[in-house]
């Protein structure tokens, strides 16, 4: 924690000031206090004002990716045409946000690299004051266009598809295994996984699964030793239990090719990746509260040298340098934004061509009673990985026949039960980049990590064996309530 000493010396700093007041020009601010913020919205326009809140027990100031006309006109629950029409532009923020700091400083290495390929040299990044890195690509290098929308417009909805796009191509860079294997023997944390060729399904390591057999129809299907017994989900028998599988299959689509593969979102913090509009993040030569490190802006090729010694109140010299670049080159990330259209739609379709085959159209709204354990479990309410729940939980209740409306009634119910809740108009935002996005979008499959085990929420039943999604659980749960 910063003591007040530490907090009053380093603010008193000109420079100090004149770098913070210089982040937040045309941006909301948010000022800490220890553990709360204050009043929203705020400003800063001058260099007394960081003084003064610094006096008042001010920890840090956290600023806006979103560029306003006016920052102190916006108010909670704004709709998004209203936003849309206030803000200015938007910089393309990407939250390095993982708990092992030489994991950490490798993927936002790659992503420097990543962005080299993507032909984008204007670009900032710093060290976030904690666990990662803050890399930024100003509006000016974005395109006016996201494919048929204004580019203005296109902030929160397109992140996500960004951020994705970007880390596909970071797993790609985790081969090297020279460097992966010196990374393992620092921190002990190996993150392969084994997948399954033709599905990519994540396949269980462990030796504790055995194979049962249908006597009726011969279906087969593997699962955790400890199981007495399973009925056959085809014909409804009591399968035959043949001890320990002698040969390991993919539960979803029964191949036998596996390969080890990286696993990146194993420490990768999701959350960071779910932005919505008026999205904080802490600004340039602010401390951290519970470090106690400034966030300090860095030469982007010299991240895997960078040391968190040297971001210590008392090692900030007078040189102060910028986070956003001086020069940009306008429209510089059109590459980028190319690229990402054309995956996005691929993974669409990718997506849609399932549905089609697994799914037909849902007409009424399954009730709860016919939910997975993942999902009754994730309505309780819970503590951590909130964004992450919210976002899968729009999609599934859409997937099951869910209206908007009832959507946000029941998410809004479960809202109140987490600890602590999401800020208000989060849940609203997410639902409005749904009804945006105009397509019938699956929740994240089973085996998708970081949503439903990382959060705690993967407690499966017999039924969970046969399926490889939650919406494809409650329709096939459902339907055979119907059939009996």
């Amino acid at each position: 924690m910063i003591s007040p000493a530490v907090s009053l010396t380093y603010y008193k700093r000109p420079e100090i000031q004149e770098a913070i007041v210089e982040a937040a020009k045309e941006r909301e601010v948010g000022i800490k206090y220890k553990e709360s913020f204050g009043k929203r919205p705020d400003v800063l326009l001058n260099l007394r004002d960081v003084w003064e809140v610094a006096k008042q027990g001010a920890t840090s100031f956290h600023v806006s990716v979103e560029r306003w006309d006016d920052p102190l006109s916006l108010q909670p629950g704004m709709d998004k045409r209203t936003l849309d029409e206030s803000r200015k532009g938007w910089d393309l923020l990407i939250d390095v946000d993982c708990p092992y700091w030489e994991y950490s400083k490798l993927i936002a290495h790659f992503i420097i690299e990543v962005l080299k390929e993507e032909r984008i040299t204007s670009l900032g990044c710093k060290f976030s004051g904690g666990k990662g890195f803050h890399i930024i690509i100003p509006f000016e290098a974005l395109p006016n266009r996201y494919g048929s929308r204004p580019i203005i417009e296109a902030f929160p909805d397109i992140t996500k598809e960004i951020f994705e796009y970007i880390i596909e191509k970071v797993k790609l860079k985790f081969h090297n295994k020279e460097i992966s294997n010196e990374i393992i023997e620092k921190t002990g944390k190996s993150i392969f996984i084994t997948e399954c060729k033709n599905c990519h399904a994540k396949i269980d390591e462990g030796n504790n699964r055995k194979e049962f057999v249908c006597p009726n129809c011969e279906s087969r299907l593997e699962d955790n030793f400890d199981v007495p017994f399973k009925k056959c989900m085809k014909c409804g028998s009591l399968m035959r239990d043949m001890g320990i599988s002698r040969k390991k299959t993919c539960r979803y689509c029964g191949k036998s090719q596996f390969e080890k593969v990286y696993d990146i979102f194993s420490i990768m913090n999701l959350d960071a990746m779910l932005i919505s509009s008026r999205h904080l993040f802490r600004a340039p030569y602010s401390l951290h509260e519970k470090s106690g490190l400034v966030s300090l802006p860095i030469n982007p090729q010299s991240i895997l040298k960078f040391e968190k010694e040297l971001a210590k109140p008392e090692k900030i010299g007078d040189r102060i340098v910028s986070f956003l670049p001086k020069k940009v080159k306008q429209n510089e990330a059109s590459l980028l934004f190319e690229n990402v259209f054309i995956y996005s739609n691929k993974k669409i379709k990718a997506e849609e061509r399932i549905f089609e085959k697994e799914f037909e159209p849902i007409s009424d709204a399954i009730p709860e009673e016919f939910f997975p354990p993942c999902i009754k479990l994730t309505l309780q309410g819970i503590h951590d990985g909130k964004k992450r729940a919210a976002f899968y939980l729009v999609n599934f209740l859409s997937s099951v026949g869910w209206e908007h409306d009832a959507i946000e009634k029941r998410l809004n119910e479960w809202n109140g039960k987490n600890s602590p809740p999401l800020k208000k108009g989060y849940i609203q935002s997410q639902i409005r980049s749904h009804k945006n996005s105009k397509k019938n979008i699956l929740p994240p499959n089973c085996d998708n990590q970081p949503y439903y085990k990382d959060i705690g929420m993967c407690k499966p039943d017999g039924l969970c064996a046969t399926i490889r999604n939650p919406a494809n659980y409650t329709i096939k749960k459902a339907r055979m309530m119907q059939k009996k």
